[in-house]
């Protein structure tokens, strides 16, 4: 019987401007260039493996990133102004935890 292992994957998600399947921490398309929505939903890849690298699992197990209320980018949890437009991330939305 397989070892079942606990660990972090990496997700990915389809621009919907092209259709294109982007890997999750990327922020922008790598086709069209087109912001990753706020409202995006994450989905599994095929063969995926668990993220190995120690940098790689501290970001996986940070706080979800927040979205600038303003212009709508998204930014580093712990960020205190947005790094596109340099608006305050008090108001920002947060995904929550765990969506997929």
């Amino acid at each position: 019987m397989a070892k079942k292992q606990l660990g972090y994957v990496e997700m990915e998600w389809v621009c919907p401007r092209c259709g294109s399947k982007n890997p999750g921490p990327q922020k922008t398309c790598s086709t069209c260039g087109g912001p990753q929505p706020q409202d995006v939903k994450f989905q599994q890849r095929e063969g995926q493996e668990l993220i190995q690298g120690e940098d790689a699992k501290t970001i996986a197990q940070g706080a979800p990133d927040v979205h600038c209320a303003f212009c709508g980018t998204r930014n580093k949890a712990d960020a205190l102004v947005c790094i596109q437009c340099g608006a305050d991330l008090k108001e920002a939305k947060k995904r929550e935890s765990g969506e997929v």
